[in-house]
């Protein structure tokens, strides 16, 4: 989710036999296509795209993604709806220390481990690990990230 230029999808590719990428970016899709990872590319905007999946999956996978999303609340029902029993659900967020998500100054959202861990128990999903840590460097200075395991 979120698939980008495909590094998660490099990553992850030699342990799976299905691989479906989602982007809202055309480029950033084009230049996943030319690397190969994907059996399948699709371009638009996530929650528009898995609300109408049939498919179950396995495992998803969506890093750096949610950092353009507040409310993640309708996007996690649907990832329940698309996993498939005991599917792995892994993904990061920017992390903030409040019981919510925030738009920063950057325009770009965090998440904090509250609202998350709500979100994740709201949906059925059982939380396997989470730890803080270093998400990306931004102007010389690290972004603090949460990163997190969850079953459905």
């Amino acid at each position: 989710m979120g698939c980008g230029t495909g590094l998660s999808g490099l990553a992850f590719k030699k342990y799976i036999d299905y691989l479906l990428g989602i982007d809202l970016s055309k480029n950033m899709i084009d230049v996943a296509r030319n690397k190969e990872i994907y059996n399948e590319l699709i371009v638009g905007d996530l929650n528009d795209i898995i609300k109408d999946q049939v498919k179950l999956y396995d495992l998803i996978i969506s890093t750096d993604v949610f950092i353009y999303l507040g409310n993640l609340d309708d996007l996690f029902k649907n990832i329940k709806k698309i996993s498939n029993k005991d599917a792995l659900f892994i993904f990061s967020t920017e992390f903030n220390t409040g019981d919510n998500y925030k738009l920063n100054f950057s325009g770009r959202y965090s998440h904090s481990h509250d609202y998350i861990n709500k979100i994740l128990k709201v949906n059925s999903f059982k939380l396997i690990g989470h730890k803080i840590g270093n998400l990306r460097k931004e102007k010389d200075k690290w972004i603090k990230g949460g990163f997190y395991i969850a079953s459905s």
